[in-house]
């Protein structure tokens, strides 16, 4: 799988995911699996490789995913994970819930990775305040500017949230976009941008990650 809808030339796609391996072989059989059973709406693995870089760079021990889909980038953040670091991540699917711990269980992260099988708004309720060190949104985009409330208040300041899918093909840069998924993403764009208490720059990796640091909280 090469990066998508950054518009690089195909040569040059391919030349950055030559340096781009999944930590587990299994992990690699687990992207096919989703081609092949399901809707492949996970990250990249060049985005992949970008969480992990994330966590080891950061120091991270204490990660919340919302949108679990099978498991896929939360492997990629527990391999990054000191031995003691854990990673909690929300999938309102229960079959997905269940099938993303299976593929945890077999590349042996269940010490540090729990899944939870909920609505992520409700879980993020009794998530206490200033606890991770990151968070990563990648669930449903009509509730990014929700759950971007709830990822500050559980965030340590100097942590990080990271919000993918933020080009949204492309559609954010239409002047009035039509699907509410959109609306809701530049919503949220706009929004971290322009919050004093987070300072945050937009990839253009995968379909965008946009990075906001927690530096103040008032």
């Amino acid at each position: 799988m090469a990066l998508l809808d950054t518009g690089l030339d195909p040569a040059i796609a391919a030349y950055i995911a030559e340096f781009t391996v999944e930590p587990y072989p299994e992990l690699t059989r687990l992207r096919e699996w989703i081609d092949r059973h399901d809707d492949p709406i996970q990250i990249s693995p060049e985005q992949g490789a970008f969480l992990a870089f994330l966590v080891r760079i950061t120091k991270a021990r204490r990660v919340f995913e919302i949108g679990s889909h099978h498991g896929y980038a939360a492997v990629w953040i527990g391999s990054a994970l000191p031995a003691d670091g854990r990673l909690t991540t929300v999938e309102i699917d229960p079959e997905r819930a269940a099938s993303a711990r299976s593929w945890i269980d077999r590349v042996g992260l269940t010490r540090r990775i729990e899944v939870v099988a909920d609505d992520a708004r409700r879980v993020l309720e009794d998530v206490p305040d200033d606890g991770q060190d990151i968070v990563f949104i990648d669930a449903f985009k009509v509730d990014y500017p929700e759950y971007l409330d709830h990822a500050v208040r559980i965030t340590r300041p100097g942590g990080l949230i990271v919000a993918d899918n933020t080009l949204h093909k492309g559609r954010v840069a239409l002047a009035n976009p039509r699907r509410a998924q959109t609306v809701s993403i530049k919503s949220y764009n706009e929004t971290v941008f322009g919050r004093a208490d987070l300072v945050s720059v937009l990839i253009p990796i995968g379909d965008g990650f946009t990075l906001s640091a927690v530096v103040a909280k008032w």
